[in-house]
Protein backbone atom coordinates (compact mmCIF):
# COMPACT_ATOMS: atom_id res chain seq x y z
CA UNK A 1 0.00 0.00 0.00
CA UNK A 2 2.08 2.40 0.63
CA UNK A 3 5.20 1.67 -1.36
CA UNK A 4 2.78 2.20 -4.52
CA UNK A 5 -0.89 3.08 -3.98
CA UNK A 6 -0.12 5.36 -1.04
CA UNK A 7 3.19 6.70 -2.30
CA UNK A 8 5.13 7.90 1.21
CA UNK A 9 8.53 9.37 0.52
CA UNK A 10 9.69 7.46 4.11
CA UNK A 11 8.27 4.12 3.29
CA UNK A 12 10.87 1.33 3.85
CA UNK A 13 10.38 -2.20 2.65
CA UNK A 14 9.74 -4.64 5.76
CA UNK A 15 12.45 -7.76 5.61
CA UNK A 16 9.75 -10.40 6.50
CA UNK A 17 6.77 -10.87 4.07
CA UNK A 18 5.63 -14.28 5.74
CA UNK A 19 7.12 -16.73 3.47
CA UNK A 20 8.53 -20.42 4.46
CA UNK A 21 12.05 -19.18 4.52
CA UNK A 22 14.12 -16.50 5.21
CA UNK A 23 15.42 -16.55 1.35
CA UNK A 24 12.18 -16.29 -0.12
CA UNK A 25 11.37 -13.13 1.95
CA UNK A 26 14.73 -11.19 0.88
CA UNK A 27 13.38 -12.81 -2.77
CA UNK A 28 10.11 -10.56 -2.44
CA UNK A 29 11.71 -7.59 -0.91
CA UNK A 30 14.51 -7.79 -4.02
CA UNK A 31 11.50 -8.08 -6.41
CA UNK A 32 9.53 -5.13 -4.98
CA UNK A 33 13.01 -3.42 -4.64
CA UNK A 34 12.89 -3.09 -8.16
CA UNK A 35 9.08 -3.06 -8.93
CA UNK A 36 8.44 -0.19 -6.80
CA UNK A 37 10.46 2.64 -8.63
CA UNK A 38 9.41 1.45 -11.69
CA UNK A 39 5.71 1.40 -10.77
CA UNK A 40 6.41 5.03 -9.61
CA UNK A 41 7.89 6.10 -12.29
CA UNK A 42 5.05 4.72 -14.80
CA UNK A 43 2.42 5.99 -12.56
CA UNK A 44 3.91 9.56 -12.95
CA UNK A 45 4.35 9.40 -16.53
CA UNK A 46 0.30 7.94 -16.79
CA UNK A 47 -0.57 10.55 -13.79
CA UNK A 48 -2.17 8.42 -12.05
CA UNK A 49 -1.57 10.63 -9.18
CA UNK A 50 -4.57 9.72 -6.90
CA UNK A 51 -4.80 6.72 -4.58
CA UNK A 52 -8.04 5.44 -6.49
CA UNK A 53 -6.03 5.90 -10.19
CA UNK A 54 -3.44 4.04 -8.94
CA UNK A 55 -5.39 1.57 -7.23
CA UNK A 56 -8.12 1.05 -10.86
CA UNK A 57 -4.36 0.44 -12.57
CA UNK A 58 -3.08 -1.87 -10.30
CA UNK A 59 -6.63 -4.16 -10.13
CA UNK A 60 -6.54 -4.03 -14.05
CA UNK A 61 -8.58 -7.44 -15.03
CA UNK A 62 -7.10 -6.58 -18.64
CA UNK A 63 -3.83 -7.35 -17.72
CA UNK A 64 -2.96 -10.85 -17.26
CA UNK A 65 0.34 -12.71 -16.91
CA UNK A 66 2.32 -15.16 -19.33
CA UNK A 67 0.97 -17.84 -17.09
CA UNK A 68 -2.83 -16.93 -17.12
CA UNK A 69 -2.55 -15.31 -13.62
CA UNK A 70 -4.60 -12.00 -12.30
CA UNK A 71 -3.29 -9.11 -9.97
CA UNK A 72 -5.48 -11.23 -7.33
CA UNK A 73 -3.42 -14.53 -7.42
CA UNK A 74 -1.10 -11.95 -6.23
CA UNK A 75 -1.91 -9.43 -4.45
CA UNK A 76 -5.42 -10.35 -3.46
CA UNK A 77 -8.32 -7.42 -4.57
CA UNK A 78 -8.96 -3.86 -2.42
CA UNK A 79 -12.10 -3.17 -3.15
CA UNK A 80 -12.04 0.76 -3.75
CA UNK A 81 -14.68 1.65 -2.35
CA UNK A 82 -13.38 0.75 0.93
CA UNK A 83 -10.80 3.60 1.00
CA UNK A 84 -11.12 7.19 1.00
CA UNK A 85 -9.26 9.89 -1.56
CA UNK A 86 -5.75 9.46 0.44
CA UNK A 87 -6.29 5.63 0.89
CA UNK A 88 -7.05 5.19 4.64
CA UNK A 89 -9.94 2.58 5.61
CA UNK A 90 -13.36 3.89 5.53
CA UNK A 91 -15.11 2.93 9.31
CA UNK A 92 -17.50 0.11 8.15
CA UNK A 93 -21.39 1.19 9.02
CA UNK A 94 -22.98 -2.37 9.20
CA UNK A 95 -26.74 -2.56 9.65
Amino acid sequence: MDGFLRPISTFALPDRYAMFSDEGDLLVKGALAEFLPAANHSAAEAGLSTFHKRLSALQDFDVQSAGGSYVDDYLGWAEPEDYDASGAVRPRHDA
